[in-house]
Parts: C-alpha cells; structure tokens; sequence
C-alpha cells in the first residue's frame, strides 16, 4: 500500500503563510524571556 507524505502548502496563501513565519527580523519570534536564557552559541557551545 502507497503511503503519502503530508505537504502543509496547497494554496498559495499557505506559503505566504509559512513564509511570514520564517522571517528572522520578526520580534514576535524572539521569547518574552530571551534575555534571560543562556548564550550557548556565544560562550563556544554546550
């Protein structure tokens, strides 16, 4: 029996969608308590 992956973009809408979500600039990805969380990248990794 064929099994089918599932593709969350149909519509063009919902690229748009996915894409709006994927911007980096955006403020709304960063968490309320960003600035409280630690700095594995900064300090060479974990």
């Amino acid at each position: 029996m064929d099994v089918y992956i599932y593709f969350p973009v149909k519509t063009p809408s919902d690229f748009k969608a996915i894409k709006k979500r994927l911007i980096a600039a955006d403020p709304s990805r960063i968490p309320a308590d960003a600035d409280q969380c630690p700095r594995a990248l900064d300090s060479g990794g974990v």
